[in-house]
């Protein structure tokens, strides 16, 4: 039993170390290359860094060669933890996102009469076909004019599914508001789990 213990505790100290948040997120400021995790063995255990992503053919020539993961992901965490909590953040953020319902769906109601006004010329081609189908005589017109509203009809379908995702962008609008309320309390959610999270949940 205490054999398997000790095995779960070198697991989990070994996934730990091998945990980078921020893995190809950050860049080296010097080259602008991208960082990513790599750990090593030495005196305390195993130590995390962030270094410069390897590629083929170019030495890295930067004067900082590895950064210290918890000392940059403990600035990165602490500042977001500032941001998102410092007054008139979530203020900002409302604006932002009321701007951008606004104009998405601004955009979406003009796109949705265009859509609704060819969806009605293309059900005025299908029946004006049908019609002069119907009074043709003409076999080689017929199978001319069952082409063409063959075509209409696939027109008809795909003008139709375009407007049945405008009308869902419409109804799954949210006032900017309510969306605000949904970020504050993920965030404050978040803000409480993530002393107690596993490297790994934190990352996901």
């Amino acid at each position: 039993m205490d054999e398997n213990l000790s095995k779960e505790r070198m697991r989990r100290s070994v996934a730990t170390a091998r945990t980078f948040f921020l893995s190809g997120i950050i860049y080296c400021e010097e080259c602008g290359r991208p960082l990513v995790g790599s750990s090593g063995h030495g005196k305390g255990g195993v130590h995390r860094y962030y270094i410069h992503r390897k590629i083929p053919g170019e030495p890295v020539q930067c004067k900082i060669k590895t950064i210290q993961a918890q000392k940059v992901e403990d600035q990165v965490f602490n500042h977001l933890k500032e941001v998102i909590f410092r007054s008139g953040y979530m203020e900002s953020l409302e604006s932002r996102i009321d701007y951008v319902y606004r104009h998405t769906v601004q955009g979406s109601k003009v796109e949705l009469r265009k859509y609704q006004s060819d969806l009605a010329q293309v059900e005025k081609q299908i029946r004006s076909t049908i019609k002069l189908i119907a009074e043709m005589d003409e076999d080689g017109m017929e199978s001319v004019l069952k082409e063409s509203l063959k075509e209409f009809k696939d027109k008809k379908i795909a003008i139709q599914n375009r407007i049945d995702e405008l009308v869902a962008t419409e109804e799954n609008y949210r006032s900017c508001q309510e969306a605000r309320a949904v970020i504050e309390l993920n965030a404050m959610e978040l803000n409480k789990a993530f002393a107690k999270s596993t490297p790994a949940k934190i990352k996901r």
